[in-house]
């Protein structure tokens, strides 16, 4: 009997503690959704938008009828898209926008993600359909937002897709139309200095220089800090720079740098400026230089000096460059070994410094982490056959970038010249034709 009531006390102890359990889960489950969401904001802003993504998909495994979560996972997936060069991460961040839709409609903010999506898709009729649909419901939304920055927002956004257009079938009509939509931004938030900057660029294009440079001008006199003012200088320049204007240029990148002496960024793209449109490449390195003294592990930094170098046939100093740079990318690696973009880096620059082999071992690494790593696939199979002539090999990885984009009539054809050599001739026609049907003129 003193046995039973143990056994009993001891089933009645796991029952509460079963119970516990629950209760415990149960108010995890609750605030998970929350921090999920934080994480998944705070990993976006520090680069980490694979990890981003991530986070918001299991806060929406939690609450599945929750627009926000849908919305805050597309810049990640859009940001993706762009880095890997990925397309189905463009598709899957139009669905996530379909679905922030479906649960809410009128979500001003949902629409404009929508045009925005498009437009980077090259669907522009779509995607301006977008934007006036969140024009359209604005004034009908309640939930919570700045109405007006939103609606600036949705103009710019309208007026930018007019202009990518325009660019695409030179329409004069829809750089007017264009700026016109600037206006509207312009109009309803006048710090939209974004919406001058667009705007000045649609006048250039219009052949109306002079109009474009006093739109600059109101731009840095609206702006409020010296960041701001040096970012609107460097636009300045590269207005100038695309024109020829080699003193201008110069002249208005002193400005950025009397403003913003520290800021990394500007000093790299101000030698990419100098280097890839004026072609003045040993001013470039000066500007490499001093973002390398301010930050020596500043592998970006690196990589652009030795492409100047590379330019200047300075060799054995490109080579250098590379090498730093690849230091600095191992570095990366011991603390973030998985890393799938890493490893596509540290493949590139070992292809840079000559060293065929490892760069093909970077490179798989790099799509065992992420399969769909469409460029990983290619430059390995391209060092295989062009590299090291292991033509099988070769072929089995076009496989893995065509599996990543079937659509890709340059790989299809890097495919049929590996099949070629390795005398597979029926297969080789056949993946020429594929090329063909893709568009490959060959």
């Amino acid at each position: 009997m003193k046995i039973a009531k143990i056994v009993v006390g001891a089933r009645l102890a796991l029952a509460l503690l079963a119970l516990a359990t629950l209760c415990v889960c149960a108010a995890a489950q609750e605030e998970t959704t929350d921090q999920l969401y934080k994480k998944g904001r705070d990993l976006d802003r520090n680069g980490s938008y694979e990890e981003a993504v991530k986070a918001y998909d299991r806060a929406i495994e939690l609450e599945p009828s929750n627009a926000t979560f849908y919305i805050s996972k597309v810049p990640g997936l859009n940001m993706l898209a762009l880095l890997t060069n990925n397309q189905s991460k463009f598709n899957e961040s139009l669905q996530a926008i379909d679905k922030a839709l479906e649960i809410d409609p009128k979500n001003p903010r949902a629409w404009e993600l929508k045009g925005n999506a498009l437009s980077q898709m090259k669907r522009y009729n779509e995607s301006l359909e977008a934007y006036d649909r969140g024009i359209q419901h604005i004034g009908l939304y309640k939930g919570e937002l700045n109405q007006t920055e939103e609606l600036s927002g949705l103009w710019l956004g309208k007026g930018t897709v007019l202009s990518l257009w325009a660019g695409s079938i030179n329409d004069d009509g829809l750089y007017e139309d264009a700026i016109k939509s600037f206006d509207k931004a312009i109009e309803l938030d006048p710090q939209q200095n974004r919406g001058r900057l667009v705007k000045a660029n649609a006048l250039l294009n219009l052949g109306k220089y002079n109009e474009s440079l006093e739109i600059f001008d109101e731009a840095i006199e609206a702006a409020s800090q010296n960041s701001e003012k040096a970012q609107i200088w460097f636009e300045k320049a590269h207005l100038f720079a695309e024109q020829g204007n080699y003193n201008e240029t110069t002249e208005a990148l002193e400005k950025v740098f009397e403003l913003a002496p520290q800021d990394i960024d500007l000093w790299i793209n101000g030698g990419i400026l100098l280097s890839a449109v004026l072609d003045r490449n040993d001013d470039a390195l000066k500007y490499y230089e001093s973002a390398i003294q301010i930050d020596p592990d500043n592998k970006v930094a690196w990589i652009n000096k030795a492409n100047a170098l590379v330019r200047l046939n300075r060799t054995d100093e490109a080579t250098g460059a590379y090498q730093e740079a690849l230091n600095i990318t191992n570095k990366n690696l011991e603390d973030d070994p998985e890393n799938s973009n890493l490893w596509a880096e540290k493949g590139l620059l070992l292809h840079n410094v000559g060293n065929s082999d490892e760069a093909v071992k970077a490179f798989a690494n790099a799509t065992r982490i992420d399969p769909g790593d469409e460029i990983s696939w290619k430059m390995m199979g391209v060092l295989l056959a062009s590299e090291l002539h292991r033509y099988d090999e070769a072929a089995q990885a076009f496989d893995g970038a065509l599996q990543a984009n079937p659509e890709d009539s340059q790989v299809w054809t890097l495919k049929a010249d590996a099949l070629k050599a390795l005398g597979k001739s029926a297969e080789a026609k056949a993946a020429y034709a594929r090329a063909r049907e893709q568009g490959s003129e060959g």
